[in-house]
């Protein structure tokens, strides 16, 4: 074999080496990332399931008072953190979906009030309810 062969064939061989080094280091971070990403999606799983199995059990009892109190509960919850919606999602990515969503809350929200304590609270639900009025209906 020429000195040249040589040369030829040690490149080659450390390209394949390196590319299946790259290739197994790749699929270990990334089966790591991808698991990492799935564990707070099980744990909000989990944590929905159980929210529905207490109202369902609730309801069971014939407590639909409490029922309502928890959902609009939620519902505030949802409704506030989505205040802030126009602040991270792009114009590109937003969902008329959001809007309409945001809509009927407001529309439920004329005819069921909800108080809360806190002015910050207020703002950021009322910033919320705002964008509801961007879905043209």
């Amino acid at each position: 074999m020429t000195p040249q062969c040589k040369i030829v064939v040690a490149a080659a061989s450390s390209f394949i080496a390196g590319a299946l080094v790259a290739g197994v280091v790749s699929y270990v971070g990334f089966s790591r990332y991808v698991r990492n990403e799935l564990v707070p999606s099980f744990y909000a799983t989990a944590v929905h399931a159980q929210f529905e199995v207490r109202t369902l059990s609730t309801l069971h009892a014939g407590q639909l008072d409490k029922v309502v109190h928890d959902l609009d509960l939620l519902l505030d919850s949802h409704t506030m953190q989505l205040a802030e919606y126009e602040t991270v999602v792009g114009p590109p990515q937003r969902d008329p979906f959001v809007y309409r969503t945001l809509a009927e809350v407001r529309d439920y929200r004329a005819q069921f009030p909800t108080h809360f304590e806190y002015p910050l609270q207020q703002e950021r639900y009322q910033k919320a309810l705002d964008l509801g009025k961007k879905a043209g209906g």
